[in-house]
């Protein structure tokens, strides 16, 4: 029975277990998924140094994932201004549970609207506090395209995505198109949603470093930076008004 249980996820990327309950097997057993397990842990390495190439902060020193929405608002703030934003709308793309527009909002007292054609799951104890302080935030079931979003970009003085999935580059699209400032955390590539990305040396967009370049490549001004937290943190923005 022992050895037909899974491997602790923890115990696989050679972490320690904290979950008293876990029903997972901790115990390596063969030295043939020793061997994997190591194989495992060194493509995780090597992805971990590709995903964070030119990052100043280490490893250690990162936040957990679970802060990546405060420290995206904190990040739009302090690069864009706060003037600058509330000059008009944010819309925050593929907004997920709302996180972002959230802290945007409540700490910030900045407007945003959510467009995600799965709806928002805002946590309950969040909702609560919005109407708490009488603070809404708008949330739009639709997809991300410049005609879906037409009249709402007309009032929109940044346009965010964190880990955006498939709508990364559309945002990027828009935003140049329509010279507004906006911000975009990459995460995933999809590469066989989109087989057509190449990047200007001809090379198909199928990793990471890939999409990011990709991005990069559509206009000189782009730049980069870094949240301080675990995982995919690379940010890509441009400001048309500083």
């Amino acid at each position: 029975e022992n050895q037909s249980m899974s491997l602790c996820r923890s115990i696989k990327k050679g972490l320690k277990c904290n979950n008293p309950n876990c029903i997972f097997r901790h115990e390596i057993l063969t030295e043939e998924e020793k061997q994997k397990i190591e194989s495992f842990r060194e493509t995780q390495r090597k992805a971990y140094q590709l995903v964070h190439e030119g990052d100043p902060l280490s490893k250690e020193n990162k936040n957990k994932k679970s802060s990546r929405n405060t420290e995206f608002a904190d990040f739009l703030v302090k690069t864009f201004g706060i003037e600058t934003i509330k000059k008009g709308i944010v819309l925050d793309i593929a907004g997920g549970k709302g996180l972002t527009s959230f802290y945007l909002t409540t700490k910030y007292g900045i407007t945003c609207k959510i467009i995600d054609p799965r709806g928002v799951t805002l946590p309950k104890k969040h909702k609560r506090t919005l109407q708490k302080n009488n603070l809404s935030i708008e949330e739009n079931r639709i997809m991300f395209t410049l005609d879906t979003c037409h009249d709402l970009i007309q009032n929109c003085s940044l346009i965010i995505g964190m880990h955006p999935d498939e709508a990364t580059v559309d945002i990027v699209n828009v935003a140049l198109t329509n010279k507004i400032n906006f911000a975009v955390v990459p995460c995933c590539v999809f590469h066989s949603k989109f087989p057509n990305r190449v990047l200007k040396n001809g090379k198909p967009v199928v990793e990471y470093s890939d999409i990011v370049e990709y991005i990069l490549e559509k206009d000189n001004d782009i730049k980069v930076d870094f949240l301080n937290i675990e995982g995919r943190n690379k940010v890509l923005y441009k400001s048309f008004t500083i």
